[in-house]
């Protein structure tokens, strides 16, 4: 069993100690949780095993993400008694990654009987005399071949993305777990569509989904006949996917991309522009006349004039409202910034209405971020605060319905181009911050330089100041 007795004078560890110490204890936890067992059906005490352990793994995958340390102090308070510890601010973090990588070897272990091809992808102490759990994993698990394949395309995947790669990975360990990543079959991948097809967009925010595990949430959706998510999100979601397994096929011998080939997993009968809600001409009108709360009275006719997404204008300062040499006026999206895409960085022309309402007035008044109330939410966005308060607004001055929110001030302004200027759609999708081929042809696939032209920019602000978004006013 572990040894926790220590002489007189409370010896110090370091925070090494400390680690191996609280490794030994998940190992020993394990060895005793299977000496206990009782059962003269040794298939289903394995089956046992399994789940209990898959269990526990999705249990400490969520203290990490919740930043939850609980089982963690707890040891170190049972240490404290005996020991003098490092900051625990030094150990924490660290002891809910061994604990991940530890159940993960038991498990990687339990599957090595079957015959396995595998070399460690973590490194599992030696056994004890008391403890049976030993061997490592030779094919990494999918959480691990996640975060490999994520530091392998470094900075050619942005924050944005990043979350949602991290985000559809956890939610395909929830609903089939985390294995080594041959040992996954078209069984998990029909189990997972499934689950994928009946949740609706944004399911984690609603009252009455939140607080289910995805498998649930996704049955109470169908129950409650929800309208699921896009075609285009749900498609995006099974390619990152498809690249993450790819990386693994390439990269493992017998591991299988059961996320290629195939046909769609849904196909929407329904037109892009369609899937999305824009304010009409009236509703535009009665937004632009309410009065604005808080961050929102600049945010919203930001979002109306620019087409950017909130995220983006929540991080704006001083630094990017910018003047052109010819006295054009423009908001420069940075290559520092947090985006979405590489092609996110750009120059968008201020609308004169924008001038016209004080906005150089407000930035000039501001000395770095134009909104510094927005507080940064632990998934790294500023948008979380206004991106819920515009629908109470809505609510408050009576236009909300289903399916507005403040992105579709985003719709607006790329409606309001595709009926004025249907003729220039690369503009109109460089200002909304997508990729063009044709710009990557003429700037050697360089964002920066092409927001950099001051000559295109002067033909965007034309263009831009002949817009009429309905003769809006504040």
């Amino acid at each position: 069993m572990l040894d926790l007795a220590a002489p007189p004078g409370k010896p110090v560890l370091t925070p090494d100690d400390v680690i191996v110490k609280y490794r030994e204890r998940v190992l020993f936890g394990e060895q005793v949780q299977r000496l206990m067992a009782k059962s003269s059906d040794r298939v289903a005490l394995a089956s046992d095993f399994r789940t209990r352990l898959q269990r526990q793994l999705d249990e400490a995958h969520g203290r990490a993400l919740l930043l939850d340390f609980e089982p963690a102090n707890d040891f170190l308070d049972v240490l404290d008694e005996q020991f003098t510890l490092p900051p625990r601010v030094d150990v924490l973090q660290r002891m809910v990654k061994v604990e991940i990588e530890t159940i993960q070897a038991i498990i990687a272990e339990d599957f090595a009987w079957i015959g396995a091809s595998v070399a460690p992808a973590v490194s599992a102490p030696a056994a004890t005399a008391a403890t049976t759990v030993h061997a490592a994993p030779k094919l990494p698990f999918l959480s691990q071949i996640a975060d490999d394949y994520l530091d392998e395309r470094g900075a050619a995947v942005t924050a944005e993305v990043r979350i949602d790669i991290r985000a559809v990975v956890r939610d395909l360990i929830e609903v089939v777990g985390d294995k080594p990543v041959s040992m996954y079959n078209r069984d998990d991948v029909r189990t997972f569509k499934e689950v994928v097809l009946g949740l609706p967009a944004n399911w984690r925010k609603r009252k009455d989904l939140r607080r289910l595990d995805i498998v649930k949430a996704s049955q109470k959706a169908r129950e409650l006949n929800l309208p699921r998510q896009r075609a285009k999100t749900i498609t995006i979601k099974r390619n990152h996917l498809r690249s993450i397994f790819a990386f693994a096929e390439s990269n493992y011998d017998g591991v299988r991309n059961l996320f290629a080939g195939g046909s769609a997993w849904l196909v929407s009968d329904v037109a892009e522009a369609d899937q999305r809600d824009a304010f009409t001409a009236d509703e535009v009108r009665t937004l632009m006349a309410s009065k604005l709360p808080g961050e929102l009275a600049w945010l919203v006719p930001l979002g109306l004039y620019t087409g950017a997404r909130l995220n983006e204008l929540a991080q704006l300062a001083s630094e990017h409202v910018r003047t052109a040499p010819d006295g054009t006026h423009y908001v420069y999206f940075a290559p520092k910034m947090r985006r979405k895409t590489a092609a996110a960085v750009r120059s968008v022309p201020l609308h004169p209405k924008l001038i016209a309402l004080g906005f150089l007035d407000h930035t000039g008044q501001c000395n770095g971020r134009l909104f510094p109330d927005l507080a940064e939410h632990r998934s790294g966005r500023f948008s979380d605060a206004p991106s819920k308060a515009f629908p109470r607004h809505l609510r408050d001055i009576g236009l909300y319905r289903a399916g507005l929110s403040f992105h579709s001030l985003r719709h607006t302004f790329a409606a309001v181009w595709k009926r004025e200027r249907s003729q220039d759609i690369e503009t109109r999708e460089r200002l909304l911050g997508h990729k063009v081929a044709g710009v990557s042809g003429r700037y050697g696939s360089s964002f920066e330089a092409e927001a950099g032209d001051m000559a295109l920019l002067r033909n965007r602000a034309d263009v831009m100041a002949g817009l009429k978004f309905d003769s809006c006013s504040r």
